[in-house]
């Protein structure tokens, strides 16, 4: 991975219509041979790190409301995790069109 120039990951975001806050992307870390279906921490597998972003912050224009077959209301948000390395550790971001709404650098260990 080249340094400096950030890899770009998208990322369907989906929240209850009306709800606020802050929305936590975990990011995980897994060095099996096979992609399991779900966590579980383990030798190969842990928590990297989180990603916090204020929900509010995103232009509501970003939003796509959707509705279930049981009339359940809730949003879409497409989104994308840039994914960088830096000097000693890797640095996310959290991007919705194009601008950055959050980022966290994670040190080497």
């Amino acid at each position: 991975m080249p340094s400096g120039a950030p890899v770009l990951l998208p990322l369907l975001v989906h929240r209850e219509s009306g709800a606020t806050g802050v929305d936590t992307t975990t990011l995980i870390i897994n060095e099996a041979d096979e992609t399991p279906r779900e966590f579980k921490k383990s030798r190969t597998m842990r928590v990297l790190g989180q990603l916090n972003v204020n929900i509010a912050d995103i232009p509501k224009h970003h939003w796509k409301k959707r509705r279930t077959s049981s009339g359940f209301a809730y949003q879409d948000l497409d989104v994308e995790i840039g994914m960088k390395v830096e000097s000693g550790g890797l640095c996310f971001d959290y991007r919705v069109g194009g601008v950055v709404y959050g980022e966290v650098k994670l040190d080497f260990e």
